[in-house]
């Protein structure tokens, strides 16, 4: 089962104490007494404390080499589809912030200190990387892809074993194929197949995709699935089925580490695929792409509030102010000039259509006093924005904007109470 949020960051933050990042730790509950002592082997000796700080550090760094190996994805990815200058600017941001992640527990310090051959093997790849990128040269950039991701993977191996790198990995194809996304939320659809194609050949290249299968054979069938989905998804420019695919993908690789590997190496690994996710849509955004859908996702927000201040209002008798209000959203949705009417019915023509039949049922609704009618109808109206939200923003963008939605209901109730009308505060 996957781990929810608090289970995930809760575990997490076990090991976190040592470095301030997710580890693992090797210490057993076994309350059993160990042979030739009057110490149960459950209990934490400073010895203990150290070895346990040592392998969480280890897991700490290992996991920030991740996000970097999903980086190097990021990179040739953007090469592949024909961004080599946008995937340059990617792979010489990563190799800035490796020579900045300095200090003992540092990924630079750490991985000069774990081998120095793979530190500077590293070090060459990363540039070879960019500069084949920035040149078009696309034999020299998959080979420094190639080599970048190896010796980081060697490191990884030194620091926490092969299942725990075999871990690590896994979550890393789960990032990668929210580089389809990424490319076809830029409506790049056919680099986004491309690169979905890409992605399969790699991923049965790779000892991560026989450690899954031989872990986890359901996470493991689920990630094959979702990848095949993606690339037909991005074929068809069907982003929402990209999106849903991505998702599964990430759920899939989330399950399957915990499986490889121990719960706290998964869940720093998981912490690190959500960096790299991050670093996406920061890609994203300078393309040109979510940012647009962000910002249509933020208008169908704000009917969100709208509709719901309608609700309030024809439950306290202003009817006829709540209709006009009800009947201004859809006037402003229906002579849209700026694309948000158009990107709902593109991005979930079953949203937009309930939206629009949402709109005017709670109108007629509200004209005619009924007050069952009202609330049905605004329930209506806001499942269907919830959806259409989500297939623009994606699920951290709606997330983003339901938590921008709350913070205008809990203001609408605070300014309520100020006012005295303590009731209606409570009611909203």
């Amino acid at each position: 089962m996957r781990p929810n949020r608090r289970q995930l960051l809760r575990s997490a933050g076990l090991a976190a104490a040592a470095v301030g990042l997710a580890g693992c730790n090797s210490t057993t509950g076994n309350e059993s007494t160990s042979p030739g002592t009057d110490t149960p082997s459950g209990t934490t000796t400073d010895d203990d404390s150290s070895e346990s700080a040592s392998v969480s550090v280890d897991a700490a760094v290992a996991a920030e080499w991740t996000a970097m190996r999903s980086r190097l994805d990021d990179a040739y990815a953007l090469g592949l589809a024909g961004l080599g200058g946008e995937g340059a600017s990617v792979a010489g941001r990563t190799f800035e912030r490796f020579e900045n992640a300095s200090g003992e527990y540092g990924a630079h310090e750490y991985l000069e200190h774990t081998s120095t051959a793979n530190y500077e093997g590293f070090e060459t790849a990363i540039v070879d990387l960019q500069e084949s990128l920035s040149e078009g040269d696309a034999e020299g950039a998959a080979e420094g892809w190639r080599s970048a991701h190896q010796h980081l993977r060697e490191a990884q191996i030194a620091a926490v074993g092969e299942s725990g790198a075999n871990a690590l990995g896994v979550l890393r194809f789960g990032a990668a194929v929210n580089n389809v996304e990424l490319l076809a939320a830029a409506g790049e659809s056919e680099a986004a197949a491309t690169v979905a194609g890409e992605i399969t050949a790699w991923w049965h290249d790779v000892p991560e995709h026989d450690a899954i299968e031989a872990a986890d054979h359901e996470a493991y069938g689920n990630l094959e699935e979702a990848m095949a989905a993606a690339r037909s998804a991005a074929q068809n420019g069907d982003l929402a089925g990209v999106r849903s695919a991505s998702d599964a993908a990430v759920n899939a690789t989330v399950s399957g580490a915990a499986a490889i590997a121990n719960e706290k190496l998964a869940s720093a690994g998981h912490l690190a695929a959500y960096q790299a996710q991050g670093w996406d849509a920061a890609a994203l955004a300078s393309l040109g792409g979510p940012s647009t859908n962000y910002a249509h996702a933020a208008v169908l927000n704000s009917y969100r509030t709208r509709v719901y201040d309608a609700h309030w209002l024809a439950a306290r008798g202003a009817a006829d102010t709540a209709q006009t209000m009800v009947d201004d959203v859809f006037e402003h949705f229906e002579t849209d000039e700026r694309g948000y009417h158009e990107a709902l019915e593109e991005a979930n023509a079953e949203a937009y259509e309930g939206f629009e039949s949402g709109l005017s049922s709670t109108s007629t609704a509200v004209g005619n006093g009924n007050a069952s009618g009202v609330d049905s109808a605004i329930e209506t109206v806001d499942d269907n924005l919830v959806t259409g939200i989500e297939a623009l923003a994606g699920a951290t963008g709606a997330t983003l904007l339901q938590a921008s939605f709350f913070r205008s209901r809990i203001g609408d109730a605070r300014e309520l109470y100020r006012l005295g009308a303590t009731d209606a505060a409570a009611g909203v």
